[in-house]
């Protein structure tokens, strides 16, 4: 089998997708000692954003191709959105990710959505990948 095959599988998916959660989890608590609330911009379905809560983190997403079944079903946990206009009050968040979500930001509009993401930390971490 392949490894586009493998990454198919949802066992495997599964599998990294808690691998990472676990691995940026000790990151945000190795840094951020404190931090108990966070962001997922490009959070897709959630579910590495609904990983956190098992490391005492409180983690919600912002995601723009969310449409409004998705949005009802997880109950406001992650929200319709996008990196220049994101749907929480300021200074809320300890931890901001970006996730695979960065590179999908024009260059001429990062500074600008980099100043909104700003905004929601409260003096927090910000990371990317």
């Amino acid at each position: 089998m392949n490894s586009i095959s493998r990454l198919r599988e949802g066992n495997d998916l599964e599998q990294r997708r808690c691998s990472l959660a676990w691995r940026i989890a000790n990151l945000i608590l190795r840094i951020c000692l404190n931090a108990a609330s966070g962001l997922d911009l490009g959070a897709s379905d959630g579910a590495l954003a609904g990983e956190f809560v098992k490391y005492g983190i409180k983690f919600y997403g912002v995601e723009p191709s969310l449409d409004d079944k998705e949005a009802e079903r997880n109950r406001g946990q992650i929200r319709k959105g996008w990196a220049h206009s994101i749907p929480f009050e300021n200074g809320v968040f300890d931890v901001v990710l970006l996730t695979s979500a960065y590179e999908h930001i024009f260059p001429e509009n990062r500074l600008q959505r980099m100043k909104e993401i700003y905004h929601v930390l409260k003096s927090g971490l910000l990371l990317g990948h």
